[in-house]
């Protein structure tokens, strides 16, 4: 197969013609290695997605991690919490089903959707043998009371971890900075 200029999406190693795309982001690896939870905001077809599935890549075949890489575009339009953030448990499962060496991990209980995804994500890193790694992309698509449950269930998951299995680091990839998250939930 030749390979190609891309503009419509993520670009493929060996697929497109590419430049590595982690060094346009240094530090990544630090706030990785920090267990921080962070924002990485550009404009749009400016390589968010590539630069992401690369980092998730290398990151699970260092083997030190398990990185899972979740669009969670499917959420779009659903504002009431209690349909979004299964929507988003869907995808992350989804996203779990792609990688074979985590699949078992996947928990199998459903609680109430104000905890739902802090739990799913809990049980999740209880499961698994490394730490887990998770960038969520498009999150800048979230709205009203499916963004407020989703960021509060990750804030006290972040905060609760020293006592409980939770995400190591997490991103929260799109066009908008986290200021730009609150400005759409307030007036």
């Amino acid at each position: 197969m030749r390979r190609a200029f891309n503009t419509t999406g993520p670009c493929v190693p060996g697929e497109h013609y590419m430049l590595p795309p982690e060094d346009r982001c240094p530090g990544l690896d630090d706030l990785i290695e920090g267990k921080h939870f962070f924002v990485l905001h550009a404009a749009r077809q400016t390589g968010k997605t590539t630069l992401m599935q690369s980092v998730a890549r290398r990151l699970n075949a260092a083997g030190r991690h398990h990185a899972i890489y979740c669009s969670i575009e499917s959420a779009q339009g659903l504002d009431e919490p209690e349909r979004g953030i299964p929507a988003i448990v869907a995808a992350v499962e989804s996203a779990l089903r792609a990688q074979a060496r985590l699949e078992a991990a996947i928990p199998a209980q459903r609680t109430a959707f104000n905890v739902m995804l802090k739990t799913f994500l809990q049980d999740l890193c209880r499961a698994a043998d490394r730490p887990v790694v998770v960038f969520f992309d498009e999150a800048d698509c979230l709205a009203e009371g499916t963004l407020i449950s989703f960021l509060r269930q990750l804030r006290d998951g972040y905060v609760s971890r020293a006592d409980i299995p939770f995400v190591h680091a997490l991103a929260l990839v799109g066009m908008r900075n986290i200021r730009d998250y609150k400005a759409r939930v307030r007036e």
